[in-house]
């Protein structure tokens, strides 16, 4: 998985190419298999929001959306640090229920996010 970490390293200096686009699109509909390999899903969704192109922050606006029902709480995570990074305020709503998540992590992101966001999140 050198890719990533090649992607990584890109760090939003320019927008992906075709073939990372391909795979890193590829992993953002993973939903079949454990969590162990889906994760690089929330990997791809997150990598993508740091595109500076405003097509691809847009693919990762909707794979990140779609990644806040993932069962996998990596993903959710990782979705919802895509969508603060993306400052996505229209998504407020769908990250305020994830407050209440069963995972601390998440809850965790979703508190941040939300501040990022403007929105103000009680203690």
């Amino acid at each position: 998985m050198g890719f990533i970490i090649d992607m990584i390293a890109l760090n939003g200096s320019r927008p992906y190419n075709s073939k990372e686009l391909k795979l890193l699109r590829q992993l953002a509909q993973m939903k079949e298999g454990d969590c162990f390999w889906r994760d690089h899903r929330g990997d791809a969704i997150y990598l993508l929001s740091w595109s500076p192109d405003p097509e691809q922050r847009k693919e990762a606006y909707y794979f990140a959306i779609d990644g806040l029902k993932d069962p996998c709480w990596y993903i959710r995570a990782l979705s919802v640090k895509a969508l603060a990074r993306l400052r996505a305020k229209d998504a407020i709503p769908s990250i305020l229920p994830l407050l209440n998540d069963t995972h601390p992590e998440v809850r965790k992101q979703a508190k941040k996010a939300l501040q990022q966001l403007g929105y103000k999140v009680g203690e």
